[in-house]
C-alpha cells in the first residue's frame, strides 16, 4: 500500500498514471474526507463548501490586498 501511495504522491506525466486515475484518486480523497467529517460531527448538521481553484494567489481582500474587491469571499472568510 505504501508503495502505491507514494507513487500517487510523486506523480509526473511520465509515470504512466492517466488523468482518469488522478481524478479517481481525488474522488477517493474527497469521499474519505466526507466520511470522516460525517463520523466526527455525528447528528450535528454542518454545511461544508469546498472551493477548488487553480493558480490562486493571495489577491483577495480577506488576505489584505487593497486592490482586490472580493466582498463575498471576504464575508465567507470572516
Amino acid at each position: 500500500w505504501m508503495k502505491s501511495h507514494a507513487a500517487i504522491l510523486s506523480w509526473s506525466p511520465d509515470s504512466g498514471y492517466s488523468l482518469f486515475f488522478q481524478a479517481l484518486s481525488m474522488k477517493r480523497i474527497l469521499l474519505l474526507c466526507a466520511l470522516v467529517t460525517s463520523a466526527v460531527c455525528g447528528a450535528a448538521e454542518r454545511n461544508v463548501i469546498f472551493f477548488i481553484t487553480d493558480d490562486e494567489s493571495p489577491t483577495l481582500g480577506c488576505y489584505g490586498d487593497t486592490c482586490a474587491v472580493t466582498p463575498h469571499i471576504d464575508a465567507l472568510a470572516a
